[in-house]
């Protein structure tokens, strides 16, 4: 009767150690949650030699915080589907600064277009961000 004892209690303890060894095995790290609010958000087509730069005309008053690429949700995959570019930014100080984004072809080295904004930051810096 005590062999049948062990051998129950074995099992059992087994039993417990693989259960929790699998819940730790498989446990996934939730995704990192995404609280920006994006002041500025750019289309450009994906697949075409493009990107968006940015330049702020005075870095003491705002800094780029998160800039996140996000594309179109379509059923399928499209060639050449829209990407959206989303920036948001931090307020350093109060003032008013611009914010320059260039539409450059990375291959040539050219800039297609500009857009300028011009963010103004309170003294509880907050950010207001408008296009000119």
């Amino acid at each position: 009767m005590n062999k049948k004892l062990i051998i129950i209690l074995i099992i059992v303890l087994v039993l417990i150690i693989g259960t929790v060894l699998y819940f730790v095995l498989t446990k996934r790290e939730k995704p990192e949650e995404d609280n920006y609010d994006y002041q500025v958000v750019l289309e450009i087509n994906a697949g075409i030699p493009f990107k968006w730069e940015y330049k702020i005309e005075d870095e003491s008053i705002i800094k780029l915080a998160k800039h996140k690429s996000e594309a179109e949700e379509t059923k399928e995959p499209i060639s050449g589907g829209l990407v959206y570019e989303k920036y948001s930014f931090e307020g350093l100080k109060e003032g008013t600064t611009t914010i320059t984004f260039s539409f450059t072809n990375f291959v040539e080295n050219t800039v297609e277009k500009t857009e300028e904004y011009e963010a103004i930051v309170n003294k509880d810096l907050e950010i207001e961000i408008k296009r000119k």
